[in-house]
């Protein structure tokens, strides 16, 4: 069986100790003991851009996997940047500072030191932030994007994994309220939309934090650290395993009921 994920900047294994495995590698490996076959998970970075329908199609048609799964990041419309509010309030200028501050964010030697996360947190204080896309927007294109792989790949079992929240992303309990509202928002869009497609769908009312899960990060405060990947693993794996196994039985049943 052939699985592809399909997720945030969390599927990749740059930022994490070397040798140290992620999470859809261990979900990889729990899918092949439970299902007693061979399993091959890859994963990709999804990004709701202009491009994403036809990347995320090249994919399918390079790697043809039996299962895709789709992550939905609460970053996407979660987070509040810094340097997007500048960027987007102060043109050419707003650009320049945004791009020098973006940098700095991927720089792990500089986005984990304490000293500069002190400085993000006053910073969004001061100036605020703003997400990369609306809740609207994300809603939307997901939308295109299942209808576009549901029609080329009829095939093909979709599960979605809706934004579940990690933790609280600012110091600010205001700004993390405005993150919560915009994931409940998406979580019930996605799963109505979900429904009309027959896609299986695991959402969440209450964020991670709020359920007592507290997913240890990287030094920049935004990404999962080592010690979280087997918790996510198995989480991958539960939802997968039962997708897998209730579209199997259902495969069955319509086999049956036609011999």
């Amino acid at each position: 069986m052939k699985v592809l994920k399909l997720g945030s900047s969390g599927v990749q294994s740059e930022r994490l100790q070397p040798g140290a495995l992620v999470a859809h590698e261990i979900a990889g490996e729990k899918l092949r003991i439970a299902l007693g076959e061979h399993v091959e998970m890859r994963a990709r970075l999804l990004w709701p851009s202009a491009g994403m329908i036809p990347a995320v199609q090249k994919w399918l048609s390079d790697a043809q996997p039996d299962v895709l799964y789709m992550i939905i990041p609460t970053f996407w419309f979660g987070y509040e940047s810094v340097p997007l509010r500048l960027e987007r309030r102060f043109g050419r200028f707003g650009k320049r500072l945004a791009t020098t501050g973006l940098r700095a964010a991927d720089n792990p030697k500089l986005a984990y030191n304490p000293a500069f996360r002190a400085g993000r947190r006053l910073a969004h204080a001061l100036i605020g932030g703003e997400t990369h896309f609306a809740p609207d927007y994300v809603v939307t294109e997901i939308g295109r994007l299942l209808r576009s792989v549901l029609t080329e790949h009829e095939q093909l079992l979709v599960v979605v994994h809706g934004p579940q929240g990690w933790n609280a992303y600012h110091s600010s309990k205001r700004a993390n309220r405005r993150a919560e509202e915009r994931r409940l928002f998406v979580d019930a869009r996605l799963r109505q939309l979900c429904g009309e497609l027959h896609v299986p769908y695991f959402g969440t009312d209450l964020p991670m934090n709020e359920r007592g899960i507290q997913i240890e990060t990287t030094g920049d405060g935004l990404h999962a650290a080592e010690q979280s990947q087997e918790f996510l693993g198995e989480k991958d794996f539960r939802y997968l395993h039962q997708a897998i196994c209730a579209h199997r039985a259902s495969l069955d049943v319509a086999a049956r009921a036609t011999s």
